[in-house]
């Protein structure tokens, strides 16, 4: 079978084609701004409506605002002839490359903490109960690039979002504590929060965040998550490079998100996962919601990552297979 000038019933065509029609959300043909920034947001990443509009706009050859199969492919193909690769910035082939070697994160239920509820149909976890919960996403991010959007859809106690490394694995009333020990919390008290040096997180209240439970003072974001104050959170994690990079993010009627504050943290564990610590309500019966708007972890090839130990700065190379986590596995750049 024939699609212009390509025969989708053999390689590479018919994986190029599948990819297509994933994107292609009402089957009209072409890709539009609006299915190009749907699938953006369905892998947990954000781009401004200029951004958006500039990525099409690089992949319609022939100015009509849409990206038909035929651009579609020559904007893989190029991609491949030029080495581009999803790391070096955002482009409409990269966003591809994302979604066709990429696998979702998905909230870990069965570990949730004590009272921490879950709605298959929105993603959302929620916490209507007593003292503190954590919750988790799954997978674990050794070596890839991983990106979540969560949105607050619901804000009735305290809430940090962010986070924390293999080291942290809560266990008993683990699941049921505070990410950080409180302010006056006792000597024997903080023994107990050994493992807050392996989290980083934002706090909704008030934008500040925390490393190693110590506050980032150059690095604050802003209040979220209640009335009148951005509701989305958008966590881009690149393992090999030691990076988190959090931002808060407006969205508007159509969906199209601008970042209204940003932080970028450095010298990450290698194996990090997404987490949110959900406080009792202040209000009986009230309850606090995260969903997952959109989400994606990418497995990355070769690279050098660099450890600090002890003061003195040592180099690994981590050799792994650049195979999938999931999704199609067709572009082959």
């Amino acid at each position: 079978m024939a699609c212009g000038k390509y025969d989708v019933t053999k390689a590479p065509y018919l994986g190029y084609k599948e990819l297509f029609d994933q994107v292609d959300a009402d089957k009209s043909g072409a890709v539009d701004h609006d299915e190009f920034r749907a699938l953006i947001q369905m892998l947990g990443m954000t781009a401004s409506k200029a951004e958006v509009d500039a990525m099409v706009k690089a992949a319609d050859t022939d100015g009509n605002k849409e990206i038909d199969f035929e651009e579609f492919v020559a904007a893989i193909e190029n991609a491949a002839a030029s080495g581009a690769k999803t790391q070096d910035g955002m482009s409409f082939a990269s966003v591809l490359r994302r979604m066709e070697k990429s696998s979702p994160m998905e909230w870990e239920t069965e570990r949730f903490g004590k009272g921490v509820t879950f709605d298959p149909a929105t993603k959302s976890a929620s916490f209507s109960g007593t003292g503190f919960a954590v919750a988790r996403l799954n997978p674990w991010l050794p070596l890839h690039r991983g990106s979540v959007l969560l949105e607050v859809t619901e804000l009735a106690g305290d809430l940090w979002v962010g986070v924390v490394g293999r080291n942290f694995n809560p266990e008993g009333e683990w699941w049921s504590m505070p990410f950080f020990p409180p302010q006056d919390a006792s000597t024997e008290e903080h023994k107990r929060y050994s493992k807050t040096q392996h989290i980083s997180a934002v706090r909704a209240s008030s934008g500040t965040v925390h490393v190693k439970g110590v506050e980032e003072v150059n690095a604050k974001l802003a209040p979220f998550g209640g009335p009148g104050q951005p509701k989305v959170l958008n966590l881009e994690i690149d393992v090999p490079a030691y990076e988190l990079k959090m931002r808060l993010l407006q969205r508007d009627a159509k969906g199209d998100d601008t970042t209204t504050a940003e932080a970028d943290l450095d010298n990450k564990m290698p194996e990090l996962t997404v987490a949110v610590c959900f406080g009792e309500p202040t209000t009986p019966g009230a309850r606090t919601s995260v969903r997952i708007l959109g989400s994606s972890c990418e497995r990355v090839e070769t690279h050098q990552l660099k450890h600090r130990r002890n003061s003195r700065e040592e180099d690994r190379i981590w050799s792994i297979d650049d195979k999938p986590s999931g999704g199609m596995q067709h572009l082959a750049y």
